[in-house]
């Protein structure tokens, strides 16, 4: 039997999970690098394997039951990697926890998620929650490397989730997306969108916590690929240019900012991957053509899309040539990936011809079971419907109001409610502007987002204060503080008062004008 009968032996079988499959991996490729973390720091899939077990035996050993959730607040690093995947031998469920939330915010996850068991690194210890216990991962070290004992392989099913991906949002109550093995396996073996191998070299640029994380982290290990992993924090042009070439990066998933970046300032760079998967946000047909005319290499390019509820991605448009796109002014999110369904829907939930605008519902593998302790939420987003044709009866409402046009595949022009994306993220305009009212100078708030010339979003908060002192910079300090780090007010205005609609809401309309006329 080759590799891939293997692979798909596993991957139909109900039995096999995660652990199953990566120690196939292991047994497979043995001295295969899995892991590099820097040009000194290179990890086999035996390294992995060991270093996994060692954590999984200092964790058993201080006498966690399986089927907990395990939260791992631990720096983009090869700890995090091996952390993740101790936790799924132990037969538990990992929560990705940010370094740069804000303190309220990590707490409300912790609580959310009722952890009581937390890995982390010492820089952190002091914003994370009272649980029953933290491991200080790098204080522990040494007592992890000498943890001697079974070598752990979680029982062969894959009930147990893969990890609960608590979506970024603004600053309401988290919500926790719960990923099953099953969605996760669907979406990185044997797929349409990519074929991974054994010689793929991805690149995690993907925080822990975000859900591309989750395809670039199992993507790579249940494939005998080969992970380089940017450095901590937020990721720099030059520094993924510089992996790109020294580690030859096969494969990309990039988020639709951070690829119009890479085309206006790395090409030559981006132009050395076989494989790039870009979404995020809406794509800029600039940029895509901009790529596509500069191209030296008839590599493969996709605009991907899809929530972190439906396990990373559902739908994408490959993009074979420059003529493919040459007279569109909205470049489509496409069609399918395999195990996915997607169909277009009326208020009433009744589908709509194509050419017709509606709501997105995705079906299938990928969708979530729902969110984490939140009934009533699951229940409006997570419906039970069938449809003709379509053998999925479980589907996502996106809220994003797309059509599908006469090719079959899907357009997407917007959302029924007030969220944007912004770098990836969900951002909820309003939510901003109440965490700016807290501020005892602020009276007023008003978020305006606009575009610049790169298709990046520009945010401007428009404020009238309680008395006559305004510092810009104060204002902003204060929002860094209460707001989570990936959300950046560029420009904080000061007005005498805000214009509002005759219903008493703010005039979006009119400061978008006083922006143009200034």
């Amino acid at each position: 039997m080759n590799n891939l009968d293997i692979d798909l032996a596993l991957q139909q079988n109900h039995k096999a999970n995660l652990i199953t499959i990566f120690l196939s991996i292991v047994n497979k490729y043995p001295d295969k690098t899995a892991i590099i973390e820097t040009s000194s720091d290179k990890r086999t899939y035996r390294d992995l394997d060991i270093y996994s077990d060692q954590i999984a035996n200092a964790i058993y050993k201080i006498g966690l039951p399986s089927n907990r959730r395990i939260g791992i607040c631990i720096a983009r690093s090869y700890d995090t990697i091996a952390t993740a995947v101790a936790v799924m031998k132990l037969g538990c469920t990992y929560i990705p926890l940010a370094h740069d939330f804000p303190v309220n915010r990590l707490h409300d996850i912790c609580k959310k998620a009722e952890l009581e068991f937390i890995i982390a690194n010492d820089n952190i210890l002091d914003k994370l929650p009272i649980v029953d216990i933290v491991v200080n991962i790098d204080k522990e070290k040494t007592i992890i490397k000498r943890s001697n004992g079974s070598k752990f392989i979680a029982d062969e099913t894959q009930n147990q989730p893969v990890n609960i991906i608590f979506t970024s949002g603004t600053v309401s109550t988290p919500k926790g997306v719960i990923i099953s093995q099953s969605s996760l396996i669907n979406l990185v073996k044997n797929q349409n969108y990519a074929k991974i191998t054994n010689n793929d070299v991805f690149l995690q640029i993907s925080p822990f916590e975000f859900d591309g994380a989750t395809l670039e982290i199992w993507g790579t290990l249940l494939n005998g690929a080969t992970l380089i992993l940017m450095p901590p924090g937020y990721p720099v042009l030059s520094i993924i240019a510089e992996k790109i070439k020294t580690y030859k990066i096969s494969l990309l998933f990039i988020t639709t900012q951070l690829f119009n970046l890479m085309v206006d300032n790395r090409l030559e760079e981006l132009d050395m991957i076989k494989t790039i998967l870009t979404g995020g946000e809406k794509a800029s047909v600039k940029h895509m053509r901009k790529f596509l005319e500069n191209r030296r290499f008839n590599h493969s390019l996709s605009n991907i899309y899809g929530p972190a509820e439906c396990t990373t991605f559902s739908t994408y448009y490959p993009i074979a040539s420059l003529e493919q796109i040459a007279e569109m002014d909205n470049i489509p999110i496409g069609k399918e990936i395999h195990e996915a369904y997607k169909i277009v829907v009326d208020e009433n939930l009744m589908a709509v011809p194509k050419n017709t605008i509606g709501e997105l519902l995705i079906g299938g593998k990928g969708v979530s079971s729902g969110y984490l302790d939140a009934p009533a939420l699951t229940q409006e987003k997570f419906i039970h419907k069938e449809y003709p044709g379509i053998s999925s009866k479980y589907f996502y409402r996106t809220g994003d109001k797309v059509f599908e046009n006469n090719n079959g595949d899907i357009v997407f022009l917007g959302r029924y409610d007030k969220q944007l994306k912004i770098r990836g993220y969900r951002i909820f305009p309003e939510e901003i502007e109440l965490v700016a009212m807290r501020h005892p100078d602020i009276a007023g708030a008003a978020l305006l987002v606009s575009e610049n010339e790169i298709a990046d979003k520009y945010t401007e908060l428009f404020v009238t204060s309680n008395n006559n002192l305004f510092s810009e910079t104060e204002i902003k300090n204060f929002l860094k503080k209460e707001l989570p780090g990936y959300i950046h007010v560029n420009r904080v205005t000061h007005l005498k008062e805000i214009p509002l609609k005759q219903n008493g809401k703010s005039d979006y309309d009119q400061l978008k004008q006083s922006v143009l006329e200034r």
